[in-house]
C-alpha cells in the first residue's frame, strides 16, 4: 500500500446507533481499550526518512527503543513513515509530514529554516505512539496518519471475533489522545477509513496519541 499526503476536512466522529442490536459497550473508570498488537512476540517496525542512529541505518527495523526520529525544518516539508511488519508483508502504520514548528520548549521561538529533532515512540504492546519534545508547536497543524492492520481482530478482547467487533470497528473506534501519561484519555476530531484501517487527523502540539475505543 503507497503513502499519500492526506487533505484533512474537519470532521467529528459520530457514534450512530447499532442496526443489529447490538448494544454499546459500557464505558470503565479504566478509560479506552486501546487495541493491542496480534501475535504472542514483540511487534516490529520498519522507519522510512529517520535519522541513521550509531549502527542503526535509517531503514533498519525500529526494534531498540521502539522509536524512530527525524529533523523537522520551519517552512520545508519533511514526512517520517513507520511500517508494521507482519509474517505476509509491511504493511503502513504512521506518516507523519510537519512543514511549521514554530515554538519548542527550552528553546523558544523557531526562525525560518531552523530545525528540531522530533522523536516517535510506538508502544510495543498498543497501539499508541508518543511524540517528542513534549510540548512542541505548530503554527501550520502537523498532519498525521495511524493505521491498525497490525491488529487483533478480537477487538473487545471476549476470545472470538464476531459482529460485536464489527460494530467496535464501525461506530465506536476512533483516535484519542492525552497531554502525558498522568493525564486522562479524550477522543480527538479525526477522518476515518474502514477500508483501509486509518485514522487521520492535524496536531497543533505534542501529546500521546491511541486507537481505541
Amino acid at each position: 500500500m503507497s503513502f499519500r499526503r492526506w487533505i484533512l476536512p474537519v470532521t467529528l466522529l459520530l457514534a450512530a446507533a447499532c442496526s443489529d442490536g447490538i448494544a454499546p459497550p459500557a464505558p470503565t473508570a479504566a478509560g479506552p481499550h486501546l487495541l493491542r498488537w496480534a501475535g504472542s512476540s514483540a511487534p516490529r517496525f520498519a522507519a522510512v526518512g529517520a535519522v541513521a542512529r550509531p549502527g542503526v541505518s535509517a531503514v533498519a527495523p525500529v526494534v531498540d527503543a521502539y522509536e524512530a526520529s527525524f529533523w523537522a525544518v520551519r517552512g520545508e516539508s519533511r514526512t517520517l513513515r513507520i511500517n508494521y511488519q507482519s509474517a505476509d508483508g509491511s504493511y503502513p502504520f504512521l506518516e507523519f509530514t510537519a512543514t511549521d514548528p514554530t515554538w519548542v520548549p527550552d528553546r523558544g521561538e523557531l526562525a525560518l529554516g531552523d530545525s528540531v529533532l522530533i522523536t516517535v515512540r510506538v508502544d510495543s504492546e498498543v497501539v499508541r505512539v508518543v511524540f517528542e519534545p513534549s510540548g512542541l508547536q505548530f503554527g501550520t497543524p502537523a498532519g498525521l496518519t495511524i493505521w491498525y492492520n497490525g491488529v487483533v481482530g478480537d477487538l473487545n478482547a471476549d476470545g472470538v471475533v464476531d459482529t460485536t467487533d464489527a460494530y467496535i470497528e464501525d461506530q465506536l473506534l476512533g483516535l484519542w489522545y492525552r497531554d502525558n501519561e498522568t493525564s486522562p484519555w479524550s477522543p480527538i476530531t479525526a477522518v476515518k477509513s474502514l477500508t483501509e484501517k486509518w485514522f487521520a487527523t492535524e496536531v497543533p502540539h505534542f501529546t500521546e496519541y491511541a486507537v481505541s475505543w
